[in-house]
């Protein structure tokens, strides 16, 4: 989808760079055309028995048609503002799609490198890994009460279900949210 909008994109900035030189190509494109208009005359004037009237009307029509091309198609100066404003809010539109998405593809690519560097982690740290998560459950428990320990890890005969069923949920989304 990127490769594409960076397609389009390219080509609304390849229509608006050859619009934009428009104010440019026009006078070349007149003085083009008076020229083959001034041949078309000339050769019109000259002697009748050696002009080939048919090339001659052929030349008409074509400097005829270079007539109705000198604004590129635009009926007036409108139509041309108008079609350089649409390429290039097409070409800023684009930029600005292709870099939000670059982003999210940034973003998403570094969630994968991070939690592909926590399983590394996990693995080579096993041991101090499940010490840390026995210290962070120790801590949530304010010092293991709820979970039957009783200050030296004695089981307490109050903690109930309760306790092990907080304990369990503790326990699954750890492991959903670290995959362990």
């Amino acid at each position: 989808r990127i490769a594409e909008l960076q397609r389009r994109t390219q080509a609304a900035k390849a229509v608006f760079d050859d619009l934009i030189k428009e104010p440019t190509n026009l006078p070349k494109r007149m003085t083009s055309l008076q020229q083959e208009i001034a041949t078309i005359e000339t050769d019109k004037a000259g002697d009748p028995q050696k002009t080939d009237f048919k090339r001659l009307y052929a030349a008409a029509l074509v400097a005829g048609w270079h007539l109705d091309q000198i604004w590129r198609g635009f009926g007036n100066t409108n139509d041309y503002v108008s079609c350089l404003c649409r390429a290039l809010k097409r070409q800023l539109r684009g930029h600005a799609t292709i870099a939000v998405l670059l982003g999210r593809q940034a973003e998403h690519q570094c969630h994968r490198d991070a939690a592909a560097a926590h399983c590394v982690h996990l693995r080579e740290q096993t041991v101090d890994e499940v010490m840390a998560q026995y210290v962070r459950l120790l801590a949530e428990t304010a010092g293991g009460q709820a979970h039957g320990l009783a200050g030296g890890g004695e089981a307490d005969p109050g903690a109930g279900a309760e306790g092990d069923r907080s304990l369990r949920r503790r326990r699954n989304r750890d492991r959903d949210r670290y995959g362990y």
